[in-house]
């Protein structure tokens, strides 16, 4: 009789223990998933504006920025393009490394040298009709040129355009010879991109149907000579004209 009364006892104990176990359990289970929700919200508050991605049987979070890229431009290249001996034409290409588009408001010449060359002979010619428009036309001094653009480069994408440059400085068989840099103008805030300095001849922006030389000043054609040297001492990136120049004088 006391042996059963003892193993009574003895199970009522054990029941009590495991449901006190039980409990506890629970209870510390309840814990966890209450921090792990704490840190779930504290990480969500830590990577507003970021897009989370789970993978895997463990969760693996991959995280990524969605933050946009405001527009930026780089510059590819500036070509001078002598495909016509009409007039002098830049072929421009740009590209914009942002994620939002970008406009380009305008390019500005900021030119830090000009030689206009005079007339050595005496000549006498018949004008013909110009049948084209330029772009930018220089003048006889330094200065900044102001060409306007409406060109808008696409996020992480391309653009190209061309600009006509002539002068009415020179005499009409003589061309100028002029050093600037692009400042390419873009958005609201006008951010821009500079290109390096540029040496190129410049076309009169008149054109000649024919001419008779009747006579040569040497004077005059050797002070040509002599400001084309100083001229060709100059840095920059040189048209294939200017170039050809350089070489023979």
């Amino acid at each position: 009789m006391e042996t059963d009364i003892i193993v009574a006892i003895i199970l009522t104990f054990g029941t009590v223990l495991a449901a006190a176990i039980g409990i506890y359990k629970k209870k510390s289970t309840e814990l966890e998933m209450q921090k792990t929700k704490s840190s779930a919200t504290t990480a969500a508050a830590d990577i507003s504006g970021t897009v989370v991605t789970l993978s895997g049987s463990n969760h693996r979070v991959t995280i990524a920025n969605s933050k946009k890229q405001p527009s930026k431009l780089e510059l590819v290249s500036v070509d001078f393009d002598e495909s016509t001996d009409e007039y002098a034409k830049l072929d421009i290409k740009i590209r914009n490394v942002g994620d939002e588009p970008a406009y380009i408001k305008s390019v500005r010449f900021v030119v830090s040298d000009v030689f206009v060359p005079i007339e050595f002979r005496e000549i006498q010619y018949s004008m013909q009709p110009v049948t084209w428009e330029y772009d930018v036309m220089f003048g006889s001094n330094p200065g900044i040129l102001k060409c306007n653009v409406s060109q808008v480069v696409e996020p992480n994408g391309t653009d190209r355009f061309t600009i006509k440059m002539a002068q009415n400085e020179s005499p009409p068989l003589l061309f100028m010879l002029a050093r600037f840099r692009l400042e390419i103008v873009y958005n609201e805030n006008d951010n821009h991109l500079d290109s390096e300095n540029l040496i190129c001849l410049i076309n009169p922006g008149v054109q000649v149907d024919g001419c008779f030389i009747a006579d040569t000043d040497t004077k005059k054609l050797q002070w040509n000579i002599e400001k084309t040297k100083e001229f060709k001492k100059l840095t920059g990136t040189r048209s294939s004209a200017a170039d050809k120049l350089f070489e023979e004088i």
